[in-house]
């Protein structure tokens, strides 16, 4: 149990609720409550790319973690769907850079064992808040896929012992 990391998951979940429920009114300035949420969640996009540039699975998992709970996946706290739209932010780069660097691995040993399973669930979380904004004709196939290659991960890695058992079940 890391400590710091739940704190920090617990921070994005805050975020998810001041963005989906509180609302951010007002001005958008510099100084404004939207302007300091963009900023953090800016920020959290900027800790999962550079992870991403790094090739650090392990920190990548928590980085897209955050960064999706704070868009709105919610475990802790209600789901919402447009967090990216409220606040302007882009999921473009960072879905690009992510595509690339799944597509890049010809044998993905990233999906695989313990560490495997947590950046499958992040990758899938992150899928899930960013689809909607960063979905287009270029990278539709693109992210499909992924989604493809690593729901068969998880099946083949956690239900019934393997793929093969699960087919017969």
């Amino acid at each position: 149990f890391d400590e710091t990391d739940f704190l920090n998951q617990a921070a994005s979940e805050c975020l998810n609720i001041v963005i989906s429920r509180c609302g951010l009114m007002g001005s958008a300035g510099i100084g404004s409550t939207r302007y300091d949420v963009f900023q953090l969640v800016t920020k959290l996009g900027k800790q999962a790319q550079n992870q991403l540039d790094e090739g650090n699975t392990n920190l990548l998992s928590s980085s897209l973690k955050r960064i999706s709970l704070a868009l709105g996946y919610g475990l802790l706290t209600s789901k919402s769907e447009n967090n990216a739209g409220i606040l302007r932010f882009s999921c473009d780069e960072l879905m690009s850079n992510l595509l690339t660097f799944c597509e890049g691995n010809e044998s993905p040993s990233f999906m695989e064992g313990t560490t495997g399973s947590q950046f499958n669930s992040s990758v899938i979380m992150w899928l899930s808040v960013a689809v909607q904004s960063a979905l287009n004709e270029s990278n539709a196939a693109q992210i499909w896929s992924l989604a493809n290659e690593i729901i068969s991960a998880v099946i083949e890695q956690n239900c019934y012992g393997g793929l093969e058992d699960w087919l017969f079940m």
